[in-house]
């Protein structure tokens, strides 16, 4: 199955306003259910953020593939390896170089649909992200850990 998607925003910053302008940004993708237990998605994208000063504005790409399998006793598991790489327009004054960006990011989702309350699961999310950058202030890696809700349909 084939999916895409068109997003057109406005966005305000009200204490930095240079950073205020458009977003547009466009997905494609397929998946494929390799069995009535397991799936498999491709997706890509582009986005491009308009701003005051170019410094600001940017383009980003990035790709993910997500499989996702059924386990035994209500669990099932998600896992989603991605990538992504943004570009600025212009050098900021303050370095003196352009900010190039490159994310490497690894999720992990568990649910189990056998616990559940009005129609909502708990799910656990490991989140493991590592960004390279032009400039070292924007350099990171962070682990997360989210505990949360969902609802299947």
């Amino acid at each position: 199955m084939l999916f895409r998607s068109l997003d057109v925003q406005s966005v305000t910053y009200r204490t930095v306003t240079d950073q205020n302008g458009a977003v547009v940004s466009g997905n494609l993708g397929a998946s494929y259910t390799i069995s009535p237990s397991s799936s498999v998605r491709l997706s890509t994208g582009l986005g491009m953020q308009s701003a005051r000063i170019d410094a600001f504005a940017d383009t980003l790409h990035w790709v993910a593939l997500d499989y996702y399998h059924d386990l035994p006793w209500g669990f099932s598991a998600n896992v989603e390896p991605a990538y992504s790489w943004t570009r600025y327009n212009a050098p900021l004054a303050a370095f003196g170089t352009t900010r190039a960006d490159k994310l490497w990011a690894l999720r992990l989702d568990v649910l189990n649909r056998r616990i559940e309350y009005a129609g909502f699961a708990p799910r656990l999310s490991i989140i493991y992200a590592k960004q390279a950058s032009t400039i070292a202030l924007y350099r990171y890696s962070r682990l997360q850990l989210q505990i949360g809700l969902t609802r299947q349909f």
